[in-house]
């Protein structure tokens, strides 16, 4: 526990934990209390005063013991001093382990539910009148954190764990976030991500071979895609796309996702955003400025699959990862498999590439000088007219496409795109699976 002792300007921005005074006989009481509270007011990090005493064995006991549940349950992580809220990464820690415990994922949780989320806890369910009183409490403060049926939203089970961090119960809160896995970054821990990656390792492949995902990960991701369409227009908005990863610490770092617009990448849908009500009133050409505006592209749910087909060739141990923060529930080593060897697949065909390949991702290399086109090859490869939008800063070329379920050559994804060879270089075209 870190220490702020009175008098200590030097280092006193450092204070967290429990605080300890050495109480001078000569000092009143009161005017102890006063210094304490004008600490208390401008040191927000600070959690616990108390005034005690060796001497006189005075609030020794309670000192230890705050300074334990300072190590043992940190309130840094969860809560905000400045702004009175619960800090980002604990909500979406919350909100993951709502969505684990919706076993109906129907949005919220009913008292079968509730109880089976205590009892995997604190392995004692709740009795009706506690229930009731759980109810009552977030109806108090959260109206909309009660369903019309008696469940609790995420809202109100946030609420709670807000509430339980405000009265000093951050030993809850850690307990639950722990039982799920929950390091003090509030990160999984390393030993449930090895856990749950450790059947990965067994997946031995070839130098032409590359790992993709399975039919049960394709079924995952197209589920989730499902969900979080809230419009139900087929593409995700990137509004609903930053909704997607909200029980995540990030969006993967992957150069794939790191982008404003995947429309040159992969297949996209133009969707129309709300409309202002200043529209109304509007000239006919404001208008048609407007709705040109309104216009935003979105994964569609190709696009969206293409996209971890390129991650899971890149780094399968990134998508596996993800699936367990975005709620999977089952064996991960199921949803990942490697692809067949690239001479099965000639041997199939009859010695000749006859267009059908058994994967659904290759990895394409073009060579060529500055002056050449290769955008538009890539363009052709996946079938994207916007390939030319795309800079040309880079000095070689790469496209990751992963075909579609006929193993064709088209509406592919690309995790990057450049154009290719140095001055002087090779006029040829190249390409090459895994």
């Amino acid at each position: 526990t870190n220490k702020l002792n009175l008098g200590d300007e030097d280092g006193a921005d450092e204070g967290a934990g429990a605080m300890e005074g050495e109480r001078d006989d000569e000092g009143s009481a009161y005017a102890m209390e006063q210094q304490l509270s004008l600490l208390i007011d401008q040191w927000k990090e600070v959690e616990v005063c108390l005034q005690c005493s060796a001497k006189r064995l005075s609030n020794v006991v309670e000192v230890f013991s705050h300074a334990q549940k300072a190590v043992l349950h940190p309130t840094g992580p969860l809560y905000d001093p400045q702004t009175g809220q619960l800090k980002v990464n604990c909500v979406r820690a919350l909100k993951r382990i709502f969505q684990l415990c919706d076993l109906d994922q129907d949005g919220f949780l009913s008292d079968k539910e509730l109880n089976h989320f205590q009892t995997t806890c604190f392995n004692t369910p709740l009795q009706p009148e506690e229930l009731e009183g759980v109810r009552k409490v977030v109806s108090s403060k959260i109206p909309d954190g009660i369903d019309a049926s008696g469940g609790i939203t995420l809202k109100g089970f946030v609420y709670l764990h807000a509430l339980f961090v405000a009265r000093g119960r951050m030993d809850t809160t850690w307990t639950v976030l722990r039982k799920f896995g929950y390091d003090n970054a509030l990160h999984l821990r390393e030993d449930v991500v090895s856990a749950a990656l450790g059947g990965l390792q067994s997946q031995k492949k070839a130098q032409d071979q590359v790992y993709e995902l399975s039919e049960r990960g394709n079924a995952f991701f197209s589920q989730v895609f499902r969900t979080f369409d809230r419009d139900g227009d087929g593409a995700l908005s990137p509004q609903e796309l930053q909704e997607v990863f909200s029980t995540c610490p990030a969006m993967p770092f992957l150069e794939t996702w790191q982008r404003s617009d995947f429309s040159t990448t992969v297949e996209t849908a133009a969707v129309s955003t709300s409309k202002p009500a200043a529209e109304a009133n509007a000239s006919a050409s404001g208008r048609q400025q407007q709705q040109q505006q309104q216009q935003q592209q979105a994964l569609t749910l190709r696009g969206f699959l293409s996209l971890w087909d390129v991650t899971t060739m890149q780094s399968p141990q990134t998508t596996l990862l993800y699936m367990l923060y975005l709620g999977f529930k089952g064996d991960l080593a199921q949803c990942c498999q490697v692809s067949r060897r690239r001479k099965q697949d000639l041997k199939a065909s009859a010695g000749g590439f006859t267009g059908k390949l058994s994967r659904k991702v290759l990895n394409c290399f073009v060579f060529g000088t500055k002056a050449q086109d290769a955008q538009a090859v890539l363009g052709a490869l996946i079938g994207n007219d916007n390939i030319s939008n795309i800079s040309s800063s880079l000095s070689s070329s790469r496209i990751d496409l992963a075909a579609d379920g006929s193993g064709t050559l088209n509406e592919a994804a690309a995790a990057g795109i450049a154009t290719g060879g140095g001055p002087g270089g090779p006029a040829g075209g190249g390409g090459g699976g895994g």
